[in-house]
């Protein structure tokens, strides 16, 4: 994993006060991805069980709640 991620995961409030070794070192303990998303990407959707802690590491997301019957905001 880059360096620059650990310089950015400092900043999470999971990791505060964690040095790039203690978040490395913490990593290492726990099953865990990263997921590279394309823009405009639907990640999840209401209902689907969560199964992982998720962290914006580069970028941003939008977040958007819609009922069963369709999809909100234009594509």
């Amino acid at each position: 994993m880059k360096e620059s991620i650990f310089i950015t995961l400092q900043k999470c409030t999971v990791f505060e006060g964690f040095t790039p070794e203690e978040i490395r070192e913490a990593l290492s303990m726990v099953s865990y991805r990263m997921v590279e998303l394309a823009a405009r990407e639907t990640y999840v959707l209401a209902g689907m069980p969560c199964r992982y802690a998720d962290i914006i590491v580069e970028g941003e997301m939008i977040a958007r709640h819609v009922g069963i019957v369709g999809q909100a905001g234009p594509k």
